[in-house]
């Protein structure tokens, strides 16, 4: 089952195009302030215990796959855009 199916695409003969499947924004706009979270991936697991990769009863949080015909650059990219990150 899959819960949600986005794709993002950049069009044939676009050579230096970019695609954003997903983009998630939490902000706290000057003067107010709160804890944030652009994005939460919670794994309730009430199943087996496993310990193992790819096992059929295998829980992830995050999985990210390469695929295609030629090599991603990397799986996943901290940056800190404007502002910093105090830890990873």
């Amino acid at each position: 089952m899959v819960g949600l199916h986005a794709s993002g695409q950049s069009g044939a003969g676009n050579v230096t195009g970019r695609a954003w499947e997903i983009n998630t924004n939490a902000h706290a706009v000057s003067g107010a302030d709160g804890g944030l979270a652009a994005a939460e991936i919670d794994v309730i697991n009430s199943g087996s215990d496993q310990v193992n990769f790819d096992q059929p009863t295998t829980k992830t949080g995050v999985s990210a796959i390469a695929m295609g015909t030629s090599p991603s650059t990397a799986a996943f990219v901290a940056s800190g855009g404007s502002s910093t990150w105090h830890g990873g």
